[in-house]
């Protein structure tokens, strides 16, 4: 655990001044802007740090940015959020979430390059990292970019190049439920897992990933200790290791389907040591035993964004991949393309790993959030279903489970035909009957799509029931006579024209305030509410008569906790809804 000096300065509340100084505690908004870091800087206990888009930290030695609140790094596309030495200095120390870091930190859109500790150190904590880019950064021990200690979280969407250490060359997840999706790591190294190491991690995932050019002893992608996870739809090529090409196994029972190990050198791509190995529809080089597997050239082709889709003689190729509708037919569909024409992935799912594609599918939304449970056999959980794809949808929405890592099971469905935009599903407290869970990892998941292998989105949590008393094979049965909870639409929730029309919010995600605009065609009398997601009253902005118009008002979230909140209008007999997305 790196070590950061307390200085006695007050946080300060920064606007965007060019090369201004940092140095000891950060509070308050950071940025844009570019700012030099001249003293180890850190976020204290119950305080917080926004740090804007287009901001660059440079730090100009071996200073560290130690993080026990929360801070909340959200870039964008084009204006990402950078950590680095200043020019013309070899490294800086990383980042460092301590215990009492909270669970509402989130990185999306940072750039860490060129550390000398490790990029990013949690230790118990949880924070979110998404569309991140973490390059040349090393560690002498664990986890060049990312060590996980014993923390959670998510790191989904992220880049990972030529990043070393001595276990783990970019990524090491101990004791920790930490799932990893829609990654690539190119050019990795460390002798125990060139890209990746795990050592006596929890259930987790590690889901449509691309391994390329890494290089180790034990492991030239991956080594497992002692880990059980689950590992689908990820590509290993090009990597090289002299105890397993791709992936070094010693004891527990690591479950991979859907993969595609083909092009690695230096001994076989799989290398059990000790314990077991479960791989199913796969393609592994030299053969693998195992359901559905198979031995043949995946017959990769470049496209768009990479080599490494798959031939397809419906995009113009001469012949179509044998990894082409080979994966497991159980499984859920993988959002995005193995085609250089980028249609996506439908039907059975094709192995390896699926390049993302912007613009899928329609702007059908869904949050399944955790209550309770399973204490007294039941799930409580509140959902949200939002049409904001401004045209009538068709589309299926459903309920499903999954047991450790395994395929999902619907428990519940219903499909809508001609779903008008702005219509919404607001079930607080639902609940779902599932009797006695089994040890293990149990997930529940609301989906949208058509069922059950197309998913426009999807948003869920995991439950994990104490013990090693696996039940292979466990499914979870749909009960008779449960509660639908998408029985009940907010038919008044449409934004009809000539009415009115609730536009949007701007900034949203937003934090601490946001701008709503919306549009009076006619005067009349109007109500602007903002509600939780238990349909709690929060803040009436308006209640009075208006003037027709375009109208707009700050609301000012300061005083809440971050999360997701309902602004609802209302004129006359027509409401509508939006949702707002507080992050601190």
């Amino acid at each position: 655990m790196r070590k950061f000096a307390l200085l006695c300065i007050l946080g300060l509340l920064f606007s965007g001044v060019a090369s201004a100084q940092l140095s000891g505690p950060l509070s308050g908004i950071l940025g844009p802007g570019s700012y030099t870091v001249d003293d180890s800087i850190y976020v204290e206990a119950g305080a917080s740090l926004t740090i804007e888009p287009g901001t660059q930290l440079n730090f100009i030695g071996a200073l560290g940015f130690g993080i026990a609140g929360t801070l909340t790094a959200v870039g964008t596309e084009t204006d990402s959020i950078y950590f680095q030495p200043a020019i013309g200095v070899p490294f800086w120390k990383g980042m460092d979430f301590t215990p009492s870091s909270t669970a509402n930190c989130q990185l999306s859109y940072c750039v860490i390059t060129q550390t000398s500790t490790g990029g990013i150190y949690i230790d118990t904590g949880a924070p979110v990292i998404t569309h991140c880019t973490f390059t040349f950064n090393s560690s002498q021990e664990m986890g060049g970019a990312i060590y996980s200690k014993t923390g959670s979280g998510l790191i989904s969407d992220c880049y990972f190049g030529y990043n070393s250490s001595e276990n783990g060359g970019a990524v090491v997840i101990r004791y920790a439920p930490v799932d990893v999706i829609n990654c690539v790591f190119e050019g990795n190294n460390a002798p125990y897992g060139g890209a990746m190491a795990y050592y006596f991690s929890t259930i987790c995932d590690l889901k449509n990933c691309l391994f390329l050019n890494n290089s180790g002893t034990q492991g030239g992608a991956i080594r497992f200790s002692s880990s059980p996870v689950n590992t689908t739809n990820c590509t290993y090529t090009g990597n090289a290791g002299s105890d397993g090409s791709a992936l070094f196994i010693i004891n527990q029972n690591p479950v991979a389907k859907n993969i595609i190990a083909w092009g690695n050198t230096g001994s076989d791509p799989i290398l059990l040591y000790a314990g077991g190995f479960t791989c199913s529809y796969s393609d592994v080089e030299g053969g693998y035993a195992g359901t559905g597997n198979i031995n043949a050239d995946p017959e990769f082709t470049a496209g768009t964004n990479g080599n490494y889709y798959l031939c397809h003689t419906a995009c113009g190729q001469p012949t179509t991949s044998p990894c082409v509708d080979t994966g497991d037919p159980a499984s859920a569909m993988i959002m995005g393309t193995t085609r250089t024409d980028e249609v996506p992935d439908a039907g059975v799912v094709d192995m390896g790993y699926h390049y993302q594609v912007a613009s899928l599918y329609p702007d059908v939304n869904i949050e399944l959030t955790y209550v309770s449970g399973p204490g007294g056999g039941f799930i409580v959980f509140d959902l949200f279903v939002e049409n904001a794809s401004g045209a009538a949808q068709d589309f299926d929405a459903w309920l499903a489970t999954n047991y450790n890592g395994g395929s999902l099971t619907t428990l519940i469905m219903r499909s809508f035909i001609d779903y008008q935009p702005g219509w919404t599903i607001n079930r607080p407290r639902m609940f779902y009957p599932v009797g006695t869970l089994p040890p293990g990892e149990h997930g529940f998941w609301g989906l949208v799509g058509s069922e059950p292998g197309v998913i426009w989105d999807s948003s869920g949590f995991t439950i994990v029931v104490p013990g090693l008393d696996y039940v292979e094979g466990f499914v979870q049965a749909p009960a008779v006579d449960a509660p639908n909870p998408f029985e009940v639409i907010d038919k008044g929730d449409v934004a009809q024209v000539g009415e009115y029309a609730l536009l949007k919010a701007y900034p949203n995600p937003f934090n601490p305030s946001t701008t709503i605009q919306f549009v009076m065609p006619k005067a009349g009398q109007l109500n602007l509410a903002v509600f939780d997601l238990q349909g709690r009253l929060v803040s009436e902005l308006v209640n009075g008569y208006r003037q027709a118009g375009n109208h707009s008002l700050s609301w000012d979230a300061s005083a809440l906790t971050s999360g997701v909140y309902l602004c609802r209008i209302q004129t006359g007999e027509v409401t509508s809804t939006t949702k707002l997305v507080l992050m601190k």
